[in-house]
Protein backbone atom coordinates (compact mmCIF):
# COMPACT_ATOMS: atom_id res chain seq x y z
CA UNK A 1 0.00 0.00 0.00
CA UNK A 2 1.21 3.49 -0.86
CA UNK A 3 0.03 6.78 0.64
CA UNK A 4 -1.46 9.30 -1.81
CA UNK A 5 -3.14 12.68 -1.45
CA UNK A 6 -6.64 13.29 -2.76
CA UNK A 7 -7.98 16.64 -3.96
CA UNK A 8 -11.46 17.77 -5.00
CA UNK A 9 -12.63 18.88 -8.45
CA UNK A 10 -11.20 22.36 -7.82
CA UNK A 11 -7.84 21.01 -6.67
CA UNK A 12 -8.28 21.55 -2.92
CA UNK A 13 -6.74 18.94 -0.64
CA UNK A 14 -9.26 16.54 0.86
CA UNK A 15 -7.32 13.79 2.64
CA UNK A 16 -4.51 11.31 2.45
CA UNK A 17 -5.31 7.67 1.86
CA UNK A 18 -3.71 4.37 1.05
CA UNK A 19 -3.93 2.78 -2.41
CA UNK A 20 -2.60 -0.45 -3.89
CA UNK A 21 0.64 -0.65 -5.81
CA UNK A 22 0.45 -0.93 -9.57
CA UNK A 23 0.96 -4.66 -10.28
CA UNK A 24 2.98 -3.79 -13.38
CA UNK A 25 5.13 -1.27 -11.51
CA UNK A 26 5.28 -2.21 -7.78
CA UNK A 27 7.01 1.01 -6.73
CA UNK A 28 4.17 3.10 -8.10
CA UNK A 29 0.59 3.38 -6.81
CA UNK A 30 -2.54 2.69 -8.79
CA UNK A 31 -3.19 6.38 -8.80
CA UNK A 32 -6.79 7.61 -9.08
CA UNK A 33 -7.25 10.69 -11.28
CA UNK A 34 -7.81 12.93 -8.24
CA UNK A 35 -4.74 11.84 -6.28
CA UNK A 36 -1.03 12.57 -6.32
CA UNK A 37 1.97 11.07 -4.54
CA UNK A 38 3.37 14.44 -3.51
CA UNK A 39 2.22 15.49 -0.03
CA UNK A 40 0.88 19.01 0.38
CA UNK A 41 2.76 21.28 2.75
CA UNK A 42 -0.29 22.53 4.63
CA UNK A 43 0.44 25.65 6.63
CA UNK A 44 -1.78 26.98 9.36
CA UNK A 45 -4.15 29.60 7.96
CA UNK A 46 -4.00 28.22 4.42
CA UNK A 47 -5.87 25.86 2.13
CA UNK A 48 -3.70 23.48 0.09
CA UNK A 49 -4.58 23.45 -3.61
CA UNK A 50 -3.11 21.32 -6.39
CA UNK A 51 -2.47 23.59 -9.38
CA UNK A 52 -0.51 22.82 -12.56
CA UNK A 53 1.21 19.76 -11.10
CA UNK A 54 2.17 21.25 -7.72
CA UNK A 55 0.64 22.03 -4.35
CA UNK A 56 0.12 25.72 -3.61
CA UNK A 57 -0.98 27.34 -0.38
CA UNK A 58 -3.98 29.65 -0.60
CA UNK A 59 -4.32 32.02 2.34
CA UNK A 60 -7.56 31.84 4.29
CA UNK A 61 -8.86 35.40 4.80
CA UNK A 62 -8.84 36.61 8.39
CA UNK A 63 -11.12 39.62 7.96
CA UNK A 64 -14.24 40.38 5.99
CA UNK A 65 -12.36 43.09 4.11
CA UNK A 66 -9.68 40.60 2.98
CA UNK A 67 -12.37 38.10 1.94
CA UNK A 68 -14.10 40.76 -0.15
CA UNK A 69 -10.85 41.94 -1.73
CA UNK A 70 -9.85 38.34 -2.59
CA UNK A 71 -13.34 37.51 -3.93
CA UNK A 72 -13.54 34.65 -1.41
CA UNK A 73 -16.74 32.70 -2.12
CA UNK A 74 -18.30 29.27 -1.80
CA UNK A 75 -21.31 27.44 -3.12
CA UNK A 76 -23.82 27.78 -0.28
CA UNK A 77 -25.67 24.51 -0.88
CA UNK A 78 -22.65 22.32 -1.72
CA UNK A 79 -21.74 19.40 0.51
CA UNK A 80 -18.14 19.19 -0.73
CA UNK A 81 -15.71 19.38 2.22
CA UNK A 82 -13.70 22.33 0.92
CA UNK A 83 -16.85 24.27 0.13
CA UNK A 84 -18.15 23.57 3.63
CA UNK A 85 -14.84 24.80 5.07
CA UNK A 86 -15.06 28.00 3.02
CA UNK A 87 -18.67 28.49 4.10
CA UNK A 88 -17.64 28.15 7.75
CA UNK A 89 -14.91 30.77 7.22
CA UNK A 90 -17.39 33.18 5.62
CA UNK A 91 -19.94 32.69 8.40
CA UNK A 92 -17.31 33.08 11.14
CA UNK A 93 -15.91 36.26 9.60
CA UNK A 94 -19.38 37.82 9.32
CA UNK A 95 -20.27 36.70 12.86
CA UNK A 96 -17.19 38.57 14.11
CA UNK A 97 -18.49 41.89 12.70
CA UNK A 98 -22.24 41.61 11.97
CA UNK A 99 -22.83 45.36 12.22
CA UNK A 100 -20.66 46.05 9.18
CA UNK A 101 -20.85 42.87 7.07
CA UNK A 102 -23.39 40.30 5.94
CA UNK A 103 -23.45 37.12 3.88
CA UNK A 104 -25.17 37.21 0.52
CA UNK A 105 -26.15 34.36 -1.77
CA UNK A 106 -26.75 35.05 -5.45
CA UNK A 107 -29.07 33.26 -7.88
CA UNK A 108 -26.38 30.62 -8.53
CA UNK A 109 -26.03 29.88 -4.78
CA UNK A 110 -22.63 31.59 -4.61
CA UNK A 111 -22.14 32.85 -1.06
CA UNK A 112 -19.92 35.84 -0.39
CA UNK A 113 -19.45 38.66 2.08
CA UNK A 114 -20.85 42.12 1.49
CA UNK A 115 -20.23 45.30 3.43
CA UNK A 116 -23.34 46.82 4.97
CA UNK A 117 -23.47 50.44 3.87
CA UNK A 118 -23.53 53.13 6.53
CA UNK A 119 -27.10 54.24 7.17
CA UNK A 120 -28.20 57.44 5.51
CA UNK A 121 -29.19 60.45 7.61
CA UNK A 122 -32.81 59.60 6.83
CA UNK A 123 -32.34 56.00 8.06
CA UNK A 124 -30.60 57.24 11.22
CA UNK A 125 -33.49 59.64 11.88
CA UNK A 126 -36.08 56.88 11.35
CA UNK A 127 -34.22 54.56 13.74
CA UNK A 128 -34.03 57.29 16.37
CA UNK A 129 -37.74 58.04 15.85
CA UNK A 130 -38.60 54.36 16.39
CA UNK A 131 -36.50 54.29 19.56
CA UNK A 132 -38.12 57.47 20.89
CA UNK A 133 -41.62 56.16 20.15
CA UNK A 134 -40.83 52.92 21.99
CA UNK A 135 -39.40 54.87 24.95
CA UNK A 136 -42.43 57.18 24.93
CA UNK A 137 -44.85 54.21 24.93
CA UNK A 138 -42.98 52.64 27.85
CA UNK A 139 -42.95 55.93 29.78
CA UNK A 140 -46.68 56.39 29.21
CA UNK A 141 -47.30 52.86 30.52
CA UNK A 142 -45.13 53.58 33.58
CA UNK A 143 -47.33 56.54 34.52
CA UNK A 144 -50.75 54.96 33.91
CA UNK A 145 -51.19 54.17 37.59
CA UNK A 146 -51.27 57.88 38.46
CA UNK A 147 -54.57 58.22 36.61
CA UNK A 148 -56.38 55.53 38.56
CA UNK A 149 -59.22 57.31 40.33
CA UNK A 150 -58.35 56.22 43.85
CA UNK A 151 -54.56 56.65 43.55
CA UNK A 152 -53.34 58.99 46.30
CA UNK A 153 -51.87 61.97 44.43
CA UNK A 154 -52.25 65.70 44.96
CA UNK A 155 -54.10 67.78 42.34
CA UNK A 156 -50.89 69.67 41.63
CA UNK A 157 -48.90 66.45 40.95
CA UNK A 158 -51.76 64.98 38.94
CA UNK A 159 -51.75 68.06 36.67
CA UNK A 160 -47.96 67.74 36.26
CA UNK A 161 -48.32 64.07 35.27
CA UNK A 162 -51.14 64.86 32.84
CA UNK A 163 -49.01 67.59 31.23
CA UNK A 164 -46.04 65.19 31.05
CA UNK A 165 -48.15 62.46 29.46
CA UNK A 166 -49.55 64.95 26.93
CA UNK A 167 -46.00 66.06 26.08
CA UNK A 168 -45.11 62.38 25.51
CA UNK A 169 -48.11 61.89 23.22
CA UNK A 170 -47.27 65.09 21.31
CA UNK A 171 -43.60 64.17 20.95
CA UNK A 172 -43.76 62.75 17.37
CA UNK A 173 -45.51 65.92 16.15
CA UNK A 174 -42.92 68.22 17.75
CA UNK A 175 -41.01 70.31 15.21
CA UNK A 176 -37.61 68.76 14.53
CA UNK A 177 -38.66 65.27 15.69
CA UNK A 178 -36.74 63.00 16.35
CA UNK A 179 -34.03 65.55 17.18
CA UNK A 180 -35.94 67.06 20.09
CA UNK A 181 -35.61 67.37 23.82
CA UNK A 182 -37.29 64.42 25.50
CA UNK A 183 -39.88 65.30 28.18
CA UNK A 184 -38.82 64.59 31.75
CA UNK A 185 -41.11 63.01 34.32
CA UNK A 186 -41.84 65.70 36.92
CA UNK A 187 -42.27 63.08 39.63
CA UNK A 188 -39.71 60.54 40.71
CA UNK A 189 -41.04 57.15 39.68
CA UNK A 190 -39.63 53.99 41.25
CA UNK A 191 -38.85 51.47 38.54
Amino acid sequence: MIKVYRFDKDGYFLKDEMVFEDPQNPDKPMLPYDCVEEAPNIRKGYFAKYVNGAWKNERIPTTCEKAINNKFTCISNSSEPHNQAKKMVIEALVASDPEHYKTVVDDNFVMSIEEIPEPTEEEKAEKLAEELRARRDADLAKTDFYLVQDYPISEEDLEKIKAYRQALRDLPQTEGFPYVEYPQNPLKVEE
